[in-house]
């Protein structure tokens, strides 16, 4: 049995309920079994949608919602909203699997900038 890292959301907006489960991944997008574009044919309602995902820079997750209820406007809405509590909790889990690596690349870049201001300073 394979364990995945899976985080879920809930959200509501005006009559719409979306339930997201996020996991890492290729970067699939999935609204009741359909892609993201078939679900979402205007390109408004997909980037209210996709909006939380901009936290997670660099890092690709699978996204799986069920939307019941209200328009597309309310459903994409709802996954918004479902989305970025889902997504709040992946990037704390992401920060802490990487938080040694974080600190060392911070530690480097201040040193870095520390010694290019210091240059800059004494010319």
């Amino acid at each position: 049995m394979t364990t995945t890292n899976l985080t879920w959301g809930l959200g509501r907006r005006k009559t719409s309920t979306a339930r997201v489960r996020i996991q890492p991944g290729a970067g699939a997008f999935f609204v009741n079994g359909r892609s993201l574009d078939n679900f979402f044919p205007v390109l408004e309602h997909r980037n209210r949608a996709l909006s939380p995902l901009k936290l997670l820079e660099g890092v690709q997750y699978d996204v799986f919602a069920t939307v019941d209820g209200g328009g597309l406007i309310g459903q994409a809405d709802a996954i918004r909203l479902g989305l970025a509590p889902a997504s709040v909790l992946a990037l704390r889990e992401l920060e802490a699997a990487t938080s040694a690596a974080t600190t060392v690349l911070l530690a480097l870049l201040h040193a870095r900038v520390t010694r290019q201001v210091t240059a800059t300073a004494q010319t």
